[in-house]
């Protein structure tokens, strides 16, 4: 008969059964339950331990990272100086500070942002305005028109501040010929105590005013008496904005009626013209070449044109006519000859090198009446060449000229 007992140092009750028929369980003592929790508290401790660290080694490697950039935005804030942003609304990019405005590097290598100073090794110095007449030497090629290109001058102006060597005649330019260069456009004018400023302001259209305050002169406006000014005679002023007469100094209109109004101009006039032949009215290009050297179609100063070449290049009747000038100018133009188209027209051709028509002498268009060259008041060679009409004054050959 089986009996149960209990055993105090087995977990479960065991039944009294045969010895050949007892089956004992494994039994756990205190040594054993106690290693097993030293170990699940050492387990979860390293893995606390390993967390740990990897969050020390994450806040390190962020604030070595991002606390310099950090920092050198602070200190660009407490100066005032503007980061650049993009702005989705931005049109043009413009300076907005010292730093935009002088394009002065900013240094963000170290912790703290400065302002350092780009090595320049150009001294800038700046532009004046200039308030004295210069002096220029005519060389070759020189013109009116590129004098005043080359001084930022209307080329009047240029004419205007030479009066006095030029007579008022732009054709009177020569080489080595020594030219006033003013400081601003208007005219340059030799002062007589006979003349009040009044007179000469009145002259040039211009105030006063306008000549006493111009700094060039050298007045002091505040101790100035207009009764008395105290400027010595043959003292040049600058008369700022004024302008004077253009003369016309071109051809005159010499019908084959009566050629000889022309004899002021030089020996080349002609005398009594027989009738000869007329023209169409078409007129072609005197030259081969159609390119400009020195002066343009610019009136009132230039009113024609002046065609390049080289020297001795065919010069030919632009349309049929008749010879009613040939021969030496005594106004600049050189060796000149003007043909008589008829109706009123007539055409002029200036600097020939040399002349190979004469007075009274029907031409036909395109027949050769001299060749190019740079006689007379010339700097260069060229052909100046003229279209006139009794009724419209001289036109534009650009607007008449056919190939």
């Amino acid at each position: 008969m089986n009996e149960k007992y209990e055993d105090p140092f087995l977990d479960n009750e065991i039944e009294s059964e045969p010895s050949s028929q007892k089956k004992i369980k494994p039994q756990k003592n205190f040594w054993d339950n106690f290693t097993v929790e030293i170990e699940v508290k050492s387990i979860r401790k390293l893995g606390l331990y390993i967390a740990g660290f990897v969050a020390v080694a994450a806040l390190i490697w962020a604030g070595w990272t991002y606390l310099p950039e950090l920092i050198s935005s602070m200190v660009i804030e407490d100066n005032n100086i503007p980061v650049n942003e993009p702005d989705s609304t931005e049109v043009a990019e413009q300076p907005n500070s010292v730093v935009d405005n002088f394009n002065i590097p900013l240094d963000t290598s170290s912790k703290s942002a400065v302002i350092v100073r780009e090595a320049n090794l150009e001294t800038v110095i700046p532009s004046r305005d200039r308030i004295e007449v210069i002096e220029h030497i005519i060389v070759a090629g020189d013109t009116l028109f590129e004098l005043g290109y080359q001084y930022d001058l209307d080329p009047t102006t240029i004419l205007w501040g030479n009066r006095e060597a030029l007579g008022d005649n732009f054709r009177m330019i020569s080489i080595g010929l020594k030219m006033n260069i003013l400081p601003v456009d208007g005219v340059y004018h030799k002062y007589r105590s006979s003349q009040t400023l009044e007179e000469i302001a009145e002259e040039y259209y211009v105030t006063v005013e306008d000549i006493i305050n111009y700094p060039g002169n050298n007045i002091d406006p505040y101790e100035f008496d207009p009764e008395n000014p105290g400027i010595p005679d043959n003292t040049w002023l600058i008369i700022p904005g004024g302008e004077a007469e253009v003369v016309d100094w071109g051809p005159p209109s010499i019908s084959r009626s009566n050629p000889a109004v022309a004899a002021y101009y030089g020996p080349g006039s002609c005398g009594a013209v027989a009738d000869g032949a007329y023209g169409d009215l078409v007129f072609y290009w005197p030259t081969t070449s159609h390119w400009i050297s020195g002066y343009d179609w610019n009136p009132p100063l230039h009113e024609a044109i002046d065609i390049g070449g080289t020297s001795g290049t065919p010069i030919m009747a632009s349309d049929h006519g008749v010879v009613v000038y040939a021969g030496d100018s005594n106004t600049g133009y050189g060796k000149l000859v003007v043909i008589d188209h008829g109706f009123g027209w007539q055409t002029a051709y200036a600097h020939l090198a040399f002349i190979s028509v004469g007075c009274g002498q029907s031409v036909w268009r395109g027949d050769n009446i001299g060749g190019m060259g740079t006689t007379g008041n010339s700097t260069g060679v060229h052909l100046h060449f003229e279209i006139k009409s009794t009724t419209y004054g001289r036109v534009n050959p650009w607007l008449y000229l056919e190939d």
